[in-house]
């Protein structure tokens, strides 16, 4: 953080060249506390800084050229005034400047963080896009507990035409993301007096107000495999793949719709998943025919299930079809749930089924799964009993006799 002195003026603050990386300070020969800061990327802020109270403070006085040096000292003179009549008026510039934060402006620092996986970040700005919008300009220390309550209803009132039910998973969705922010407004936020600018959350009213939102326990039944995989049939080749792909696998919609060609090995027979849900890369070994049918499928970039049209961004249109002409509710998620209910039902070991579907093992007590390391080629034969009753129960191939599956649902 380089910093130098000299009179600051407009030749001074034109001449002022921008470091190589973070920040450096020009401090005025003149009016002690007086500065300009120049970022890497150009931008010059004039800004004061002293020491109050044991304690360094700043506050931003205006960005060049918006703002000419001159006015910035006289204006920087009337700060340091105040200062010595024992006034903190940095403090207070902080505390106002901090207390106008809006909605937008918390959440785009917050994923600014780059903690958030990129699909959690878009749904969470879809989300609150939908169904914050008046909120978005609004200062965070504006949301009251009120406003929250009465948003968190009339979400839950509306209709879902999806479920034919309403809302209530929506409303509940909007209450996690925005307690997520108003507690990151809480800890990220100070005024000058160093106290956080909202006293608590707002969404704390919702405590025993959310809604409770029947788990969906949705998968196909052995006799309507055959319906469903043949309505996949109908769809273009990378959706219906991709689909095809999840009911196979076990793996997630997100994770399908990512798979990168240099992930996948047709020698070896298996595909490396990124940026998982657990955040671990995860390899799985492949069936005989679903290695068969990724062999098949044309290179149109670097993703598995790209069309000509590019890269896909979600198969919306690709599960409401496949439900359409199946007569079948099955959502992408079901297929997962399928998956493993056909995994018990060829009885997969449990410990083999966790690391199919990458379910974290070793916590919650269970101390054995935490030493227990299943290999790729551990997984296969498991892997290819599923695969060869799904191809038998869709009349693909024949085969694996086709059973009463046991529903295995808790924990998807």
């Amino acid at each position: 953080m380089a910093s130098l002195k000299t009179k600051i003026n407009k030749g001074a603050v034109d001449d002022a060249e921008a470091p190589a990386t973070g920040q450096a300070f020009i401090w005025d020969t003149e009016v002690k506390g007086y500065g300009l800061r120049v970022t890497s990327g150009g931008t010059k802020t004039f800004i004061v800084q002293k020491r109050i109270g044991g304690k360094d403070r700043r506050v931003t006085l205006g960005r060049y050229p918006e703002i000419t040096a001159e006015a910035a000292r006289k204006l920087a003179m009337t700060h340091i005034g105040e200062i010595a009549s024992g006034n903190d008026p940095i403090a207070a510039k902080a505390t106002e400047e901090v207390q106008a934060k809006t909605l937008r402006e918390v959440i785009a620092d917050y994923l600014d963080m780059g903690t958030v996986k990129a699909s959690t970040a878009k749904d969470l700005q879809g989300t609150l896009n939908i169904h914050c919008a008046a909120w978005m300009n609004k200062p965070v220390t504006k949301i009251t507990r009120d406003m929250v309550a009465k948003l968190h209803a009339k979400i839950g009132k509306e209709p879902n035409p999806k479920t034919g039910g309403t809302k209530m998973a929506t409303a509940n969705k909007v209450a996690r993301y925005l307690k997520l922010l108003l507690n990151f407004t809480q800890e990220q936020y100070r005024t000058g007096d160093d106290l956080p600018i909202i006293a608590s959350n707002a969404t704390a009213v919702l405590k025993k107000r959310m809604y409770k939102v029947q788990r969906r326990t949705g998968h196909l039944e052995p006799h309507q495999i055959k319906s469903w995989w043949q309505a996949t049939g109908d769809l273009q080749d990378s959706a219906r793949d991709y689909l095809r792909t999840m009911l196979l696998t076990g793996l997630r919609s997100s994770e399908a719709i990512s798979l990168k060609w240099a992930d996948v090995d047709l020698e070896g027979r298996t595909f490396t998943v990124r940026d998982t849900k657990n955040g671990t890369d995860h390899t799985l070994p492949m069936g005989a025919w679903l290695t068969a049918m990724i062999a098949a499928r044309p290179h149109h970039n670097e993703f598995v299930f790209s069309s000509e049209r590019g890269r896909p961004t979600n198969r919306r249109g690709g599960i409401d079809k496949a439900a359409e002409l199946s007569g079948l509710d099955i959502q992408k998620h079901d297929l997962r749930r399928t998956f493993l209910t056909v995994a018990d039902a060829v009885d997969v070991p449990y410990y083999a089924l966790k690391a199919l579907v990458n379910h974290k093992s070793g916590s919650g007590g269970d101390v054995t799964a935490g030493y227990i390391q299943t290999s790729i080629e551990r997984l296969r034969k498991p892997m290819q009993a599923v695969e060869d009753y799904i191809l038998s129960a869709a009349g693909v191939t024949a085969g694996a006799e086709v059973v009463e599956l046991r529903e295995v649902l808790h924990g998807l």
